[in-house]
């Protein structure tokens, strides 16, 4: 009977651990290499998996590629496409921000490699937040470039987006979003869950009144 017991009490524990779920600080809700979204580099590509291109052109460039763009590895972006009008890009998913968390957004961002021009790049969350570079050199190599931010709270998706227009663009690959720091968030317990709890409180007050009339 006691061995029957503990076995009920263990189980109203493990009732109240499952109700209580904590988010780990440096989840990342959002990663894309462009690897997988083609075959071969393409022109005013917008058949992405993972993103629309709202305004202007983007060129997806697959390595190896024919146009003296050695830097890419796999899937890379360029973000001015070849309509003299530079794209934006937005992410086909929605993300709902809480202001009491710390978020990063981060890409790896190189210099267009076939002109002297320099580039510019904005990325963020449309409507709530944004982080501009400017000044990146052609012969810049891979670097990560990110901005963190806490205190917004919504709805938003993710963007990419230049002020450039001259057909050659900052050249893009692995675009993060990650939360670095979560406040723990609770998730409603499953009905089965709550037969569990009771059964173990109920295993707990057996245990208490027979061990109450030994002692006597």
């Amino acid at each position: 009977m006691r061995k029957l017991l503990k076995a009920l009490t263990f189980t109203g524990v493990s009732a109240l651990s499952m109700m209580v779920m904590p988010v780990q600080a440096g989840t990342i809700l959002f990663q894309d290499n462009f690897d997988a979204d083609y075959g071969t580099s393409s022109l005013n590509f917008n058949s992405f998996a993972n993103w629309n291109v709202d305004d202007g052109t983007v060129d997806y460039i697959r390595a190896p590629n024919v146009w003296s763009i050695d830097n890419c590895v796999g899937g890379c972006i360029d973000i001015d496409g070849s309509t003299g009008n530079g794209g934006r890009m937005s992410s086909k998913t929605n993300f709902n921000l809480l202001a009491s968390n710390t978020y990063r957004i981060s890409v790896d961002v190189s210099g267009n490699q076939r002109t002297d021009s320099l580039e510019n790049l904005t990325i963020g969350l449309s409507s709530l937040i944004s982080f501009s570079f400017n000044a990146i050199a052609a012969g810049d190599i891979f670097s990560t470039y990110s901005g963190m931010f806490s205190g917004f709270a919504g709805l938003s998706s993710l963007f990419l987006e230049t002020q450039s227009n001259d057909n050659v663009g900052a050249v893009l690959d692995n675009v993060m979003l990650e939360c670095v720091s979560c406040q723990p968030t609770s998730s409603v317990p499953e009905p089965g869950v709550f037969g569990l709890l009771a059964l173990g409180l109920a295993g707990l007050g057996v245990m208490r009144k027979r061990d109450t009339s030994v002692s006597i």
